[in-house]
C-alpha cells in the first residue's frame, strides 16, 4: 500500500491511499499481444545495447518541464516500501507508450518503464529499489531535461501525466503519427517468424481530422464504497472520472477533452446526476455518454438533404467544421445542440445519450451514410476518421490491374472480384460501405441484434445488394453462397480478436483476398496455443499486399491496424523464402536463449498468417509424436 495522489478540479494535488497495479512477470500467464508480452521483446532489445554515455537536450522550464506546469511529487511515498525517487535517462520510447530506461545502479541489467517521457529526455522517476526481473513500472514525477519535441505542445487536458487514459499529449501529431508506424513494423519484427523481405514496407500511419474532441463515445466511471460503508451504499459522492495511471483508482474528472463537444456537455450533466442521486447507489457503476445525431435540412425540405447515393464514385467526404453552435439545451434525453455549415444544405441536432438501450444515430461523412445502433452497441468511436479510411478500405478492396487474380472464373470483365462477406459484420459498417463495389454482399454474425440492426440499416440507406445472417459460431461459412475464389473477406473482430477456431475454417475456405481492419495486438496474437492438433489438410496460404496503421485514437498509445493478404496456391513462394516445412518445423523447436522471452507469434494476419496455425498445429503433432 502506497500514497497514491491526482489533481483535483481546482488544480491542486490531493493524496488517497490505493494499491498499485502490479506487474506478474511470470510469461506463462501473459496474455497475447498484452504490454507485459511486448514490453518483454522491447526490453530485451534495449538491454542488448551499449548504455548511453550521456543525453543531449535543451534547458527545462517549469510549464514545458513537467505535466502541464504542476509537479507530479509525493514526498510522503520516498522509500515507502522500497520506493525512491531517481533521475533517469530515456531511451526509447515503447510501443506501449512508455519511456523506457536502464537502471543507474552499477550491475543492475533492469529497465524502467515510465509513462508520459520521451526519448532523450532525463526524468525523475519514482521507482522501486532493487526491483527484481528484467523491468518494472516506475511512476513519472517531472523532467530535468527535456526533449525538443515537448517545445511549442501544451497537452489539451489538465489531467494529463497523471490520468492513465493519454499516453502522448506531450507530443506533436506528426511524431505521434511517426511512432506508430514504428509500433507496426516493431509489431512484425518481434512477434513474426517471417523474413524481413516478405513483409512490405508499413504506409504511414493514416491520420485523424481531429486530435482532439473526437470521441463519440466516453465511459467514466467511479469505485465501489469503501469496505467500512459496505452495505450502507455511499455517504458521499464518489471520484467520478478515469483510472489513475499505476494505480488501481478513479481520479476525480470533469471533463474529457477527447469527447465530442456534446459528449463533454454529456459527462458534465451526468456527474451532476450522479451526485444528486448518490444515495440510490449500492455499488460503484459506469457511465455510458453516446453522441447522435439528427440530420435536418435547412429548409425544412427532405428534398435537399443530401442522401446516400450506393455508387462508388459517391465519395466519402470528411465533415466541415460547423460555422455556427446553438446554446447546449437540456432534453428529457440529455444535453442538445445544433450545429450549422455553410457548404451543407442540412445541420445536425446532436443528443448526448446514456439510456444504454436507446437508439443513436451516426452519419458517416457528408454523403449521410447512416447508421442507427443501440447506446450500448460497438461502433468506432472516431467519427472524424471514418471517412478517409472507409475510402482507403475502398480503393484497396479490390485487386489493382497489375495484381488482379488471372482467372476469368474469379473476377468480372473488369477484373475485380464479384462478392463481399463480412465477418463479424456489426451493424453494417464495412459491408454496407464497401456494397457499391461488389455485385454481392454478406454480412455474417453470430448476434441476432446485430443481424437485424445491419438489415435495417441497408434499408435506410436503399442499399439493394447487402444480406446479414446469424451463422453458428462452430461452422460460421457454412451457410456462405459465394465460392471463395470470387470472394473478398472483411475481417473487424471485437477486442479479443478472432478465435482460433475461426481462423482455422477462414483457412480451409480460402478467400481470393482477405481485408484485415483491426487492433494492431489482434493481427499478430493469433497463433494457436490450443493442445488440440487438427488436420491440416486443404488449408491455404496467403501473401502480405499491404499493411499500414490508423490512428483511431489520437494523444493515445493505440493504433488501428489494416492488412490487406492475397491468397498464394502453392508454397513456391514460401519454400523460395526458407519457409519450407523443414524449416518452419525446426523453427518449431525454440531454443534456450528464446525461452527467457515470451513466446514469439507466427506474424498474424501477415505472408504466412493462416499458414502460421497450420504450422503450429504440425508442430504440436510432432512434439506429441516424439514423446
Amino acid at each position: 500500500m502506497v500514497q497514491a495522489k491526482f489533481r483535483n478540479t481546482s488544480g491542486g494535488i490531493t493524496h488517497k491511499h490505493s494499491k498499485r497495479k502490479k506487474v506478474n512477470h511470470d510469461s506463462s500467464v501473459w496474455r497475447q499481444g498484452s504490454n507485459e508480452e511486448v514490453l518483454a521483446f522491447e526490453v530485451d532489445e534495449l538491454l542488448s545495447r551499449p548504455k548511453l554515455a550521456t543525453v543531449v537536450g535543451v534547458e527545462a522550464d517549469e510549464a514545458n518541464g513537467t505535466a502541464n506546469g504542476h509537479i507530479n511529487k509525493n514526498a510522503e511515498d520516498a522509500n515507502n516500501n522500497g520506493w525512491h525517487e531517481t533521475e533517469l535517462v530515456i531511451e526509447v520510447l515503447s510501443s506501449t507508450g512508455d519511456g523506457l530506461a536502464r537502471s543507474p545502479d552499477a550491475g543492475h541489467d533492469h529497465v524502467f518503464a515510465i509513462p508520459f517521457s520521451l526519448p532523450g529526455e532525463t526524468v525523475v522517476a519514482r521507482v522501486r529499489k532493487g526491483a527484481r526481473g528484467r523491468w518494472s513500472n516506475g511512476d513519472f514525477v517531472r523532467v530535468l531535461q527535456p526533449s525538443p519535441l515537448r517545445e511549442g505542445v501544451t497537452p489539451g487536458c489538465k489531467y494529463f501525466a497523471v490520468c492513465s487514459g493519454c499516453q502522448f499529449q506531450m507530443m506533436p501529431y506528426t511524431e505521434q503519427l511517426a511512432h506508430k508506424k514504428g509500433i507496426v513494423e516493431r509489431a512484425f519484427r518481434n512477434f513474426s517468424d517471417l523474413p524481413a523481405e516478405m513483409v512490405p514496407a508499413v504506409e504511414e500511419t493514416g491520420p485523424s481530422p481531429l486530435q482532439y474532441a473526437y470521441r463519440t463515445k466516453l465511459t467514466p466511471h467511479f469505485d465501489r464504497p469503501s469496505r467500512d460503508s459496505k452495505g450502507t451504499g455511499f455517504t458521499s459522492v464518489p471520484p467520478i472520472g478515469f483510472g489513475q495511471k499505476g494505480y488501481r483508482h478513479v481520479m476525480d474528472i470533469e471533463n474529457c477533452p477527447l469527447g465530442t463537444p456534446i459528449v463533454q456537455q454529456g459527462f458534465r450533466s451526468e456527474r451532476a446526476r450522479v451526485a444528486a442521486n448518490i444515495a440510490s447507489y449500492k455499488s460503484g457503476a459506469t457511465i455510458l455518454l453516446r453522441e447522435s445525431t439528427a440530420r435536418v435540412p435547412n429548409d425544412n425540405n427532405d428534398e435537399s438533404v443530401v442522401k446516400f447515393t450506393p455508387s462508388a464514385r459517391t465519395p466519402l467526404l470528411t465533415m466541415p467544421p460547423a460555422s455556427d453552435a446553438s446554446e447546449v439545451a437540456s432534453t428529457p434525453d440529455g444535453p442538445q445542440q445544433v450545429f450549422h455549415y455553410d457548404s451543407l444544405p442540412y445541420h445536425d441536432v446532436k443528443t448526448c445519450i446514456s439510456a444504454p438501450n436507446a437508439f443513436t444515430t451516426e452519419y458517416i461523412s457528408t454523403s449521410s451514410l447512416r447508421f442507427d445502433t443501440r447506446a450500448s452497441s460497438f461502433f468506432q468511436n472516431n467519427n472524424s476518421i471514418l471517412p478517409s479510411f472507409l475510402t482507403h478500405l475502398r480503393s484497396v478492396a479490390q485487386p489493382s490491374t497489375s495484381k488482379s487474380i488471372n482467372n476469368n472464373n474469379n473476377t468480372n470483365q473488369s477484373g475485380q472480384l464479384k462478392y463481399l462477406l463480412d465477418a463479424y459484420c456489426g451493424s453494417g459498417l464495412l459491408s454496407l460501405s464497401l456494397s457499391p463495389l461488389f455485385l454481392s454482399v454478406l454480412g455474417i454474425e453470430i448476434d441476432s441484434s446485430s443481424v437485424a440492426q445491419a438489415t435495417a440499416n441497408a434499408r435506410l440507406n436503399s442499399i439493394n445488394n447487402c444480406g446479414f445472417i446469424e451463422a453458428d459460431a462452430a461452422d460460421l461459412f457454412a451457410d456462405v453462397p459465394y465460392p471463395p475464389a470470387q470472394t473478398v473477406l472483411v475481417i473487424d473482430p471485437p477486442r479479443k480478436g478472432c478465435s482460433v477456431e475461426f481462423l482455422r475454417q477462414m483457412l480451409r475456405w480460402g478467400p481470393a483476398r482477405v481485408c484485415y481492419p483491426t487492433g494492431l495486438w489482434d493481427l499478430i496474437r493469433q497463433q494457436d496455443k490450443s493442445d488440440e492438433p487438427s488436420s491440416s489438410s486443404g488449408w491455404h496460404a496467403y501473401e502480405i499486399e499491404s499493411l499500414q496503421g490508423w490512428d483511431f485514437f489520437p494523444q493515445t498509445g493505440h493504433v488501428e491496424g489494416l492488412c490487406v493478404l492475397n491468397r498464394v496456391d502453392g508454397r513456391e513462394r514460401q519454400e523460395a523464402a526458407g519457409l519450407g516445412t523443414a524449416n518452419r518445423k525446426r523453427e518449431a523447436v525454440r531454443s534456450e536463449s528464446r525461452s527467457r522471452s515470451p513466446k514469439r507469434l507466427a506474424g498474424a494476419s501477415s505472408t504466412s498468417v493462416w499458414d502460421a496455425i497450420k504450422d503450429e498445429v504440425e508442430a504440436q503433432v510432432k512434439e506429441k509424436e516424439q514423446r
